[in-house]
């Protein structure tokens, strides 16, 4: 059995956020701030049972509407029970896929959640809210609350204004007192039928381990705890057999032996101290009338061993050693998750017929580097398999590029930050529709090896800029300052300069294969390529003998934008059409390509740079007939003359780049807002009936 789907409603941003899992690894990607930590929270407390709800993890969305309730229930307006009803509740759901399970296999914990008598039915949903225990006496703490709290504020309309401000002050120190937490087995085929059940039930569903982000590792010499000092730690606590039985055998044997040495030890000390205190009653203290002094103390090797235990390195052959500090703080990552994962292992086998194993690696990337942390998620999978021999369900949460794109589509969730909300976009359902269409494979199977090969951080970033080469990768960065230092970027704050912009190198045959996967995900995307005039013959020219672009990318625009056939050749008059006819956007896509300036329209980006910087490269104004000779000069080289040449550094950004660049300043970071429909409302708060046991 396995956890396919949880949903999630009203917890911090996520609203009304659906994540389904897979059923080995779930990869969790996003920016900064956008749920991913939040996912990770409620079902870290779900799962451990807290019954509590904080004030802070209560959405902002919501409070509103319950201050509103609150404040009529205090006013008389409407009953404690119909305000219970009106309140939003925080709620998480589970739904556990057992159709893998053999119909006598035993289901264990799950059972008391499988309440439907569809045989054909494989799946068991839970469902637990933190639901509103309004009650006379915390009505009444709210109303003295309202009487004795004289609230000064002069921008408050009305009496209500500060009525309502009194019952948000009450509620942010006394919130515990509102909601408890309940647990449901839900009826998938009939949602309206429930049965009620202990949150030790559900505690039993789950094996759940969490390991966090590792920001603790420290390398100074004199720090209190090393790294593997914590391991020690765990070794060291009664009851505790984190690893295999023969490794356990040596710990027992370790553990005796420090106990024994510590006795010895203790009573050797104390004889010495006593002889040391005896000697001293000769100064006049204690007489025989006080209470006499007795020395002991107390040795306790064990915390020496937590304290001062360090990993050091050695060479083959060699009895030298280096302490730890000499080494990276990857590999200490890496072994404390290896054993937090081989503690996991075995309360997984104490508990393999009756629970669901769930591990979230919360950003396991730390200190390693980038081939490591490519091995560690390829292989996670397959050493607890090996550690426990059961199947488990892991679930990581990652900004690392490395780490996000040597995993398949399918196995890949992003979280989006919207205006008012996050959702959870999965891209299970990219790669579905990209099944159905030949191009849309091929462009998947593209889009798969690239980012398998290539670091690209979509998923990451802000705003995308997808340029053809090196000599754009290189130059786009100063271009967005210069734009930003002439004030072209004034109308938004932050500028493009200050934002997150991924520009990745795609090549003007492959930008067009990226357009379904920006779509799907949501990024403004600014395309910068080139218009490579050509002949009909598809020999390069300058525009005056041009018949057709031989870019793919301009080519797939004009087929998209101006219904153009694919059958059908683009001509370049349709390839004018873009600019004349404001074509130039489509949807989260904007592209740009080479614009007449001065007389003359260049075909390449190193053409456009030395149309608008004639002075620079000693062309005359009247000259319509020069070019790039790319066997003369590298374009890596023209751009770093640009950048790195004191005569170069003032040069002149070719206007379509300008205008691009002005275009994705002007988009909005987080795209469009998300309301929530009276319809969303009411399915938050669902009205259920309740069957006997």
């Amino acid at each position: 059995m396995l956890l396919s789907n949880v949903h999630i409603w009203n917890y911090r941003l996520l609203l009304d956020t659906n994540i389904h899992l897979d059923e080995a690894l779930t990869l969790i990607v996003g920016k900064n701030n956008a749920g991913k930590t939040s996912f990770l929270s409620i079902l870290q407390r779900v799962l451990s049972g807290r019954k509590d709800l904080d004030f802070a993890d209560y959405p902002i969305q919501c409070r509103s509407t319950l201050y509103e309730v609150l404040w009529k229930v205090v006013k008389g307006k409407i009953s404690i029970g119909k305000a219970k009803d009106l309140i939003p509740k925080t709620t998480i759901q589970f739904d556990i896929d057992y159709s893998n399970e053999a119909e006598d296999e035993y289901l264990g914990a799950l059972s008391p959640f499988i309440i439907d008598l569809d045989i054909n039915n494989n799946i068991a949903r839970i469902l637990v809210e933190y639901q509103s225990i309004l009650s006379d006496t915390i009505i009444s703490e709210i109303t003295d609350k309202i009487s004795l709290l004289k609230v000064t504020n002069p921008t408050a309309k009305s009496k209500k204004s500060s009525e309502i401000i009194a019952i948000s002050n009450y509620l942010s120190t006394n919130f515990n007192k509102i909601f408890e937490i309940s647990v449901k087995a839900i009826n998938p085929t009939n949602p309206s039928v429930f049965q009620i059940r202990e949150v030790s039930h559900l505690r039993d569903v789950f094996i759940f381990k969490r390991i966090s982000a590792e920001r603790g590792l420290d390398e100074l010499d004199n720090h209190d705890k090393k790294p593997i000092g914590q391991v020690m730690e765990r070794i060291f606590q009664d009851g505790v057999i984190p690893f295999e039985d023969n490794i356990n055998k040596k710990i027992e044997k370790l553990k005796a032996y420090v106990e024994q040495e510590s006795i010895k030890a203790q009573d050797e000390i104390n004889k010495l101290l006593e002889e040391i205190i005896t000697k001293m009653i000769r100064f006049g203290y204690p007489t025989a009338e006080d209470l006499q002094l007795k020395a002991t103390t107390q040795i306790l090797l064990k915390d020496n061993i937590i304290k001062d235990t360090d990993l050091a390195y050695s060479i083959s052959g060699e009895n030298e050693t280096l302490p730890s500090s000499h080494n990276g703080l990857g590999y200490k990552n890496l072994i404390k998750i290896v054993f937090l994962l081989q503690e996991f292992a075995q309360e997984i086998k104490k508990n393999s017929l009756s629970a669901i194993p769930l591990l979230f690696l919360e950003e396991p990337e730390a200190h390693m580097h980038p081939q490591l942390q490519t091995v560690f998620v390829k292989y996670i999978s397959e050493v607890l398999e090996g550690f426990t021999g059961n199947k488990i369900q892991i679930l990581i949460s990652t900004h690392s590029s490395y780490i996000a794109n040597s995993v398949p589509f399918t196995q890949v969730r992003y979280f989006k930050r919207l205006k008012e909300c996050v959702i959870c976009k999965n891209l299970t359902d990219f790669y579905n529709t990209c099944q159905n269409d030949e191009e849309k494979q091929n462009n998947l199977q593209f889009l798969h090896k690239y980012m398998t090969i290539s670091r690209c951080d979509l998923y990451f970033c802000d705003k995308a800029i997808l340029v053809e080469g090196a000599a754009e990768r290189l130059l786009i960065p100063d271009m967005i300052n210069k734009c930003d230092q002439a004030g072209l970027f004034n109308t938004k704050s932050p500028t493009l300069a200050s934002q997150y912009c991924s520009i990745i190198e795609v090549g003007g045959a492959y930008a067009h294969r990226f357009f379904d996967f920006i779509d799907f995900l949501g990024i403004p995307t600014l395309i910068l390529t080139d218009i490579d005039f050509v002949t009909s013959k598809g020999k390069k020219c300058l525009k005056d003998k041009a018949k057709r672009t031989s870019n793919a990318t301009i080519m797939k625009w004009c087929h998209d934008k101006l219904n153009i056939p694919l059958s059908t050749t683009v001509k370049i008059e349709d390839v004018y059409k873009l600019i004349s006819n404001d074509k130039l956007t489509n949807g989260f896509r904007h592209i740009e390509f080479q614009k007449e300036e001065n007389g003359y329209h260049a075909r390449s980006l190193e053409e456009a740079i030395m149309n608008v910087n004639r002075e620079l490269y000693g062309i005359s104004h009247s000259d319509s007939n020069f070019s790039f000779d790319s066997e003369k000069q590298k374009k890596t080289n023209f751009s770093l003359q640009l950048l790195t040449d004191d005569d170069f550094l003032e040069y002149q950004t070719p206007s379509y780049i300008v205008d691009g660049l002005i275009w994705l300043n002007n988009q909005e970071k987080i795209v469009y807002p998300v309301t929530i429909t009276v319809k969303e409302k009411r399915k938050q708060n669902l009205t259920i009936k309740t069957i006997k046991d």
